[in-house]
C-alpha cells in the first residue's frame, strides 16, 4: 500500500491509506528558509532479492461525463521506481532509483518521459520546444527517417553514425559536412612518365583510365575514390551539392594534332527512363524521357533502345524541351534513325550525363603538352559516380596523359 504522512505546520503527522478530507486540501509549513518536507509517499513493501516492482506513485484523476454517467479516470501519473532491487549487503550503494511521468490517451495511460539515476532524460515521442535548451550534452537515440510534421522541423541521427534535419516538408538533410575524395595520376621513373588512354570508336566518350592514387577522403566513406575503376562512387547517402573539378596535362599520341572533347561524366545512380524515340529515317531523332532536366550542349550515354539502335551512343543534347531533346553527335552532325523504336522491354534509358559546364573541347597537340581543366558545381544523388571521359573527333588515335586528377567535395545545404 501507499501511505501518504502529511506534515501541516510541523505537527504529528497524518497517516491515511484511504480519501482524506474533501474539497482544498493545503500543505503548509515553515522552517526557517530551509527545505521542507510537507508530502511523504512511502511504499513499505520489503523487498526481496531480484525485486524492483516497487514504485512509489502519485496519480492525478479528472472526472468525466459521458451521458448519463459521470466517473473519475486517472489523467496523469508520476511513478518513482527503482533501478535495482534495493537489497543490499551494507551500504545503499546500489539503491538507484528514477522517475517516470506518465498521460492519459484516449483513456490509456501511457510512458511519456523517463529520467533515470543519472539525470538522463528519455523520452518516449517528439520533443517540441519554442524555448531554448541549455545543457551540456544532448542525446539522440538512433532512428530512422519519421514522418514529417508540416511547420516543424527534426533533429536526428540513424545507426549509419550520421546527423540529419528534416524539414516541416519532408526533405532530409545530411548535416554532417565532410565529403570529399580525389583521385590522381602523375608520371613517376618508379611506374611510367606517361600513360596512354585507347581510344577505339571515333566520336564516342571512353573513359581515362590513368589513375594511380586515392587521395584524402572523408572519414564517413561519404565519397570513395578509385584507382582501379578510376572513378568517384557517392554513398547511398551524400547526395547533395557539390563542387568538382578535374585537371590534366595531356598530348594526342603519336605526334599528330587531333581534336578532342574531354569531360566529367556523371553515372546516374537512377538511369532517365526513355518513354519514345522517334522512327526509321527520321532527322534529327527525338528523344522523350518525362522531366529529363537536360540542358542544350550538356552530353549524355544512352543505351537499351531497340531497333532504332542509332539512338544509342554519345550525344550532344539540342533543342531541349521539359520532355523531349534532339541527339545529335559529338562533331554535330545530325542523326538519323535506322529503325522504328520498339516501345516494348526495355525502353532505353540515359545512364550518364556530361555536365556542359565541365566540357573542355579543344585541339590537342601531338608534339607538345597542353594543359587542360575545368571546375563546376553540381547537385549529385546518391550513389552517382564520378568520371572522365575523353573523345576523339579526328579519328581513333589515343591520348597520352602525363598528370591527371579529378577531386569533388560536397559544399553542404
Amino acid at each position: 500500500d501507499i501511505i501518504a504522512t502529511l506534515a501541516q505546520f510541523n505537527a504529528t503527522p497524518i497517516t491515511t491509506t484511504g480519501v482524506l478530507g474533501a474539497g482544498v486540501t493545503t500543505l503548509a509549513g515553515n522552517n526557517a528558509n530551509a527545505a521542507f518536507t510537507l508530502l511523504n509517499l512511502n511504499n513499505t513493501d520489503t523487498p526481496t532479492s531480484g525485486e524492483t516492482g516497487q514504485t512509489s506513485d502519485l496519480v492525478f484523476n479528472l472526472t468525466y461525463f459521458n451521458d448519463p454517467v459521470s466517473g473519475v479516470l486517472e489523467a496523469a501519473k508520476i511513478s518513482a521506481y527503482k533501478v535495482n532491487d534495493w537489497v543490499q549487503v551494507a551500504g545503499f550503494a546500489d539503491t538507484d532509483s528514477g522517475l517516470k511521468f506518465y498521460t492519459t490517451n484516449a483513456n490509456t495511460p501511457a510512458l511519456a518521459l523517463t529520467i533515470d539515476n543519472l539525470g538522463l532524460a528519455t523520452f518516449a515521442g517528439n520533443v517540441t520546444t519554442t524555448g531554448n535548451y541549455t545543457g551540456t550534452v544532448l542525446f539522440l537515440h538512433e532512428t530512422t527517417t519519421p514522418t514529417p510534421v508540416a511547420d516543424d522541423g527534426a533533429l536526428y541521427t540513424k545507426n549509419t553514425n550520421e546527423l540529419f534535419f528534416q524539414d516541416g516538408a519532408g526533405t532530409e538533410h545530411l548535416l554532417h559536412g565532410d565529403a570529399f575524395s580525389n583521385i590522381w595520376f602523375h608520371g613517376s621513373t618508379v611506374g611510367s612518365m606517361t600513360v596512354e588512354v585507347a581510344i577505339s570508336t571515333e566520336d564516342a566518350l571512353t573513359k581515362i583510365d590513368s589513375f594511380t592514387v586515392v587521395g584524402n577522403e572523408d572519414d564517413l566513406s561519404h565519397v570513395v575514390g578509385s584507382s582501379a575503376t578510376n572513378n568517384l562512387t557517392l554513398s547511398s547517402i551524400a547526395g547533395g551539392e557539390y563542387e568538382i573539378s578535374f585537371h590534366a596535362s595531356i598530348t594526342a599520341t603519336g605526334g599528330a594534332d587531333k581534336e578532342m572533347v574531354v569531360a566529367l561524366g556523371i553515372t546516374y545512380a537512377t538511369a532517365k527512363d526513355i518513354t519514345n524515340v522517334t522512327d526509321d529515317i527520321v532527322t534529327p531523332i527525338v528523344i522523350t524521357s518525362i522531366a529529363h532536366g537536360l540542358e542544350n550542349g550538356e552530353m549524355v550515354e544512352i543505351v537499351g533502345v531497340l531497333v532504332n539502335t542509332a539512338a544509342n551512343g554519345s550525344f550532344i543534347v539540342d533543342g531541349k524541351t521539359d520532355d523531349t531533346f534532339k541527339i545529335v553527335t559529338l562533331d554535330g552532325t545530325a542523326t538519323t534513325g535506322n529503325g522504328d523504336y520498339d516501345e516494348g522491354s526495355p525502353t532505353g534509358d540515359v545512364t550518364m550525363e556530361y555536365p556542359g559546364n565541365m566540357v573542355v573541347h579543344r585541339e590537342v597537340r601531338g608534339s607538345t603538352l597542353g594543359a587542360i581543366s575545368a571546375t563546376g558545381l553540381h547537385v549529385l544523388a546518391g550513389s552517382d559516380v564520378l568520371a572522365l571521359y575523353v573523345a576523339n573527333l579526328d579519328g581513333t588515335t589515343n591520348l597520352t596523359v602525363a598528370a591527371v586528377s579529378l577531386d569533388c567535395f560536397r559544399i553542404g545545404d
